[in-house]
């Protein structure tokens, strides 16, 4: 009795299949927004986090989509790296896109073959460092997203011959990058990368990487935009982008450019920071108002609520310690960001917010209503005090 099995033969696009014949081709479609969030539901409840629902998923989903990085979850495997990232870190927010897209460049890489035991096979003698810089100037060189093929061409041969590599067929290598991490393609007769956000990501790397960036910085020759806040949050030191940043009149550009870096959480100096986001604010269309029981205050456009908590909590602090109108709103927002994700205010944050307002019963009215009696916060020294008196 002859026996029969199904088989099914999975691989990468931009691969040539050899010798299968008959056999039944499909393609995997990309996910639309609803498969995204019922796959991540899905994951968490294989994962066993009863907290992270439909109506958390949703949340984490809307975050993700407002910080663009919605065109990357349309991928199955990048989608997993976002929800791994979440499942293993219980209580913490996905915050930095920098970090999900370097994850996935390693992820597409050869080390995730290696990973699964596998392995591919090699049309060129580039290494895999060799390959990631050409990855990196074909970022960097484009600004759209795909170009005629003569132009990427033209950029690898560059490459290869300072590479020592002049006899190489740049076709060849195109289609190896194609094949090793699928975010350089050939999109009928152009050649482009299939997400913007990892296009930008590898701009920034090249620029960051070759001493271009801080040429810019120089001259101020850089442009509002993601690759801007990516080089930033790839240097060093955050602080000389973000103060050249916020001198620019660009009042929208600003924003999503410093909120972009703010979400990735950086290295900066807090305090030259801060005083540069006030004077940015003075420069706002803004309303504020305060009697001493109330600070009612609106910011057009905002971004402070991106920053790190410890960064929130040393805002207040700064703010308080140097008060005007501008640095007031700023300190609102800085709070009530803190109380929607539940940070209890650390001593020295509540205690400066007493000190400049001088009225606990008084409320703070952005992002809702906010008693400062009302607010959680680390015991101060007079309340420790207190406690221990009424125990003895």
């Amino acid at each position: 009795m002859e026996k029969t099995a199904n088989y099914v033969l999975t691989c990468r696009d931009h691969y040539d299949i050899y010798v299968l014949t008959g056999a039944r081709r499909v393609q995997v479609a990309e996910f639309s927004p609803e498969d995204q969030i019922t796959f991540m539901q899905q994951y968490f409840q294989i994962c066993e986090r009863p907290d992270l629902d439909k109506p958390a998923v949703e949340t984490i989903y809307h975050d993700l989509d407002r910080r663009g990085l919605s065109d990357l979850l349309k991928h199955p495997l990048l989608l997993t790296l976002a929800c791994i990232t979440k499942a293993d870190t219980p209580g913490v927010e996905l915050r930095g896109s920098a970090d999900l897209i370097e994850s996935a460049l390693n992820a597409l890489a050869f080390r995730w073959d290696q990973q699964k035991g596998g392995s591919r096979e090699q049309t060129t003698p580039l290494n895999g460092a060799q390959r990631q810089t050409i990855l990196r100037k074909l970022a960097y060189s484009f600004e759209i997203e795909s170009v005629p093929e003569r132009r990427a061409v033209g950029v690898v041969r560059a490459e290869l011959e300072r590479f020592g590599f002049p006899d190489i067929e740049p076709l060849d290598v195109l289609r190896e990058l194609a094949q090793f991490y699928g975010v350089f393609v050939q999109i009928k007769d152009k050649w482009g990368f299939v997400h913007r956000p990892i296009h930008d990501y590898l701009a920034a790397q090249h620029a960051v990487r070759n001493g271009l960036f801080a040429q810019q910085l120089v001259n101020d020759s850089f442009v509002l935009d993601s690759r801007t806040a990516y080089a930033a949050v790839l240097a060093d030191h955050a602080t000389e982008a973000l103060l050249k940043i916020l001198k620019m009149n660009d009042e929208q550009g600003v924003v999503r450019t410093v909120e972009e870096v703010l979400l990735n959480e950086p290295s900066f100096d807090s305090l030259k920071v801060w005083r540069a986001m006030v004077q940015f604010t003075s420069r706002q269309q803004t309303q504020y108002e305060f009697d001493g029981w109330r600070l009612k205050c609106e910011l057009r456009n905002q971004f402070i609520t991106a920053g790190s908590s410890r960064f929130l909590q040393d805002a207040i602090r700064m703010g308080c310690n140097e008060p005007n109108k501008f640095a007031d709103i700023l300190v609102a927002y800085a709070m009530a960001e803190l109380k929607r994700r539940n940070v209890v205010l650390r001593a020295d944050a509540y205690a400066a917010l007493l000190k400049r307002f001088d009225n606990k019963r008084m409320t703070i009215q952005v992002m809702g209503y906010h008693p400062l009696s009302e607010l959680p916060h680390e015991p101060l020294p007079e309340e420790s005090t207190s406690t221990s008196k009424k125990s003895h």
